[in-house]
C-alpha cells in the first residue's frame, strides 16, 4: 500500500496569530520556487506566513512509483499535520488545484479558503499537451548538453512558446558532477496524467476563488454548473490574455486578484 511522503517545501513571512497561513500547490511540471516571487509578495502584503510546497515527483520531494490524486492530498495533509496547521487558505494550480479541490471535499474543516488556478471538478482536456512536453524533455539528452541555452535551443522546435519553454527549464539543473538532469520523474507523471476528478455528493461550503486564463479551455462555461454543486460559496474569475500557467505569465494580475480575495478571508 502506498504511503504519503514528505513533501520538500519553502516558507516565506512569519507566523500570524490573527491570520491563517496560505499554502501553495504546483501543477504538473511545475515545482516550489516557480512561486517564489508571488508567495514572497503575497506574504509581504498580506502579512500571512506562505508555504510553497513540491509535490511527490516534482521538485525537491520523493521520487515514487504510485502518484495519484488522492496520494497527493495525503502528502498535503501529512505536511499540515506535521507543521502544526489546523486551518489555512489553500491555493492550487491545475494538478495542485485538483489535489486542494480534493482535500477542501474531503476535510472541509481543515481548509477556510480556497483558490483554485485554472481547473475546475470536471475532467480536465485532452492532455495531448503536456503529454507532448514531456515526450520533448524526456528525449533531451541531459548528459550531453553544455548549458541550459543549449537545451532551450534543442527544445525550441518542439516547445515554440518561450514562456512555456522557460517554466518547463526551471526543472532542469546542474549536479555536482556537471551533468544535467531533470528534477521532475517524468516517466512516473506520463504514466499517470489524470483526466478525471472523482465523484461527490457533498459540497465544500468555505469562499472560492476560481482564477482561469482568458486563452485557456480548463475552465469553460460548461463547467459552471458542476462547480457551483460543490463549491456553492465560489467566484470565477478569468485574466484577460493568460493561459493555462495565469501566475507564470501575468503575475501582477494575479497577485491583484488572489491579494483582494484574502483581504475577505481569516
Amino acid at each position: 500500500m502506498a504511503c504519503a511522503v514528505r513533501l520538500a517545501h519553502m516558507s516565506y513571512g512569519v507566523p500570524n496569530h490573527r491570520l491563517l497561513p496560505v499554502v501553495i500547490l504546483h501543477g504538473v511540471l511545475g515545482h516550489k520556487l516557480n512561486w517564489r516571487s508571488t508567495a514572497s509578495k503575497l506574504a509581504e502584503e498580506s502579512g500571512r506566513q506562505v508555504y510553497t510546497l513540491d509535490a511527490r515527483n516534482h521538485g525537491d520531494s520523493p521520487h515514487t512509483n504510485e502518484m495519484s490524486l488522492q496520494l497527493m492530498s495525503s502528502d498535503l495533509l501529512g505536511f499540515l499535520s506535521g507543521h502544526d496547521i489546523d486551518h489555512c487558505v489553500l491555493i492550487g494550480h491545475s494538478m495542485g488545484g485538483r489535489t486542494a479541490m480534493l482535500t477542501a471535499l474531503q476535510c472541509p474543516k481543515l481548509i477556510e479558503s480556497l483558490v483554485v488556478v485554472d481547473v475546475s471538478p470536471v475532467p480536465t482536456p485532452d492532455t495531448g499537451e503536456i503529454r507532448r512536453y514531456i515526450r520533448a524533455m524526456r528525449e533531451l539528452d541531459t548528459n550531453r548538453i553544455k548549458d541550459k541555452r543549449e537545451a532551450n535551443r534543442i527544445l525550441t522546435p518542439q516547445i515554440p512558446d518561450d514562456q512555456i519553454r522557460q517554466f518547463l527549464l526551471s526543472s532542469l539543473i546542474k549536479t555536482s558532477s556537471g551533468r544535467y538532469h531533470w528534477k521532475a520523474n517524468l516517466p512516473v507523471i506520463e504514466d499517470n496524467l489524470q483526466r478525471d476528478f472523482p465523484q461527490f455528493k457533498q459540497s465544500y461550503n468555505g469562499s472560492t476563488l476560481f482564477i482561469g486564463g482568458e486563452r485557456s479551455n480548463y475552465i469553460t462555461e460548461d463547467h459552471m454548473g458542476e462547480i457551483s454543486r460543490l463549491f456553492p460559496k465560489s467566484l470565477v474569475k478569468y485574466i484577460k490574455g493568460a493561459g493555462h500557467w495565469v501566475h507564470f505569465e501575468k503575475p501582477q494580475q494575479f497577485l491583484h486578484l488572489v491579494l483582494d480575495f484574502l483581504s475577505g478571508c481569516r
